[in-house]
């Protein structure tokens, strides 16, 4: 009977690991699928403006560049369409689910975070997923001038938030400030703000 047990008990570890996988993965497609999407948007935005400077008489006879067609998120905004697919993971699963993410991945899905914080968007979630990053991939960002100019920019967020609406956030990021702590520096300016990320109307 025990050795039953054990085999049951297997057999959940495996399925638990094919669901995690097939979670993964979803979530990296959904990351690809809306950097491209993001690619796609910032091209037509420099394709309009050069379209906007010809002279009239040309631009009246020139077609304007083709905007990206939004349907292709379901009508979600781009940093909404990742979130999504990161909700359908079930909350006890979600870090195992996350570990089959490249770095690459993990690097886009820090900027997504930001914007979530920003934006006060499931702020919750989002550092769960800060703090599990900066956990798996530390020596990469403390290694990176750009990301830890970012984690400052979203610490200091987090931190006005946190005295804002304590009791709403419902998070603790003690740990987390003790881990960023170690990736500021004397005199590091702040990371300028992606345009792109900055305004929810940006998005499609």
């Amino acid at each position: 009977e025990e050795h039953d047990d054990k085999l049951v008990a297997a057999s959940e570890v495996g399925k638990l690991s094919l669901e995690n996988l097939k979670h993964g993965e979803n979530v990296i497609e959904a990351i690809e699928r809306a950097e491209k999407l993001k690619e796609e948007q910032e091209q037509y935005e420099i394709a309009y403006k050069e379209w906007m400077a010809l002279p009239k008489g040309i631009r009246q006879v020139t077609p304007p560049p083709e905007q990206p067609k939004a349907d292709t998120l379901f009508g979600k905004s781009i940093p909404e369409f990742v979130l999504d697919e990161i909700t359908k993971i079930r909350s006890s699963e979600l870090e195992n689910s996350l570990k089959f993410l490249h770095f690459s991945h993990m690097e886009k899905l820090l900027y997504y975070i930001k914007y979530y914080i920003f934006n006060n968007i499931n702020v919750e979630l989002a550092t769960r997923i800060l703090y599990f990053i900066l956990q798996t991939h530390e020596n990469h960002i403390k290694n990176s001038e750009k990301l830890s100019k970012l984690l400052i920019s979203i610490q200091s967020r987090l931190r006005s938030q946190l005295q804002r609406e304590q009791d709403l956030l419902g998070v603790n990021i003690s740990g987390l400030k003790m881990m960023m702590k170690t990736l500021k520096q004397n005199n590091q300016d702040i990371i300028e703000e992606d345009d792109i990320f900055k305004n929810r109307a940006s998005f499609v």
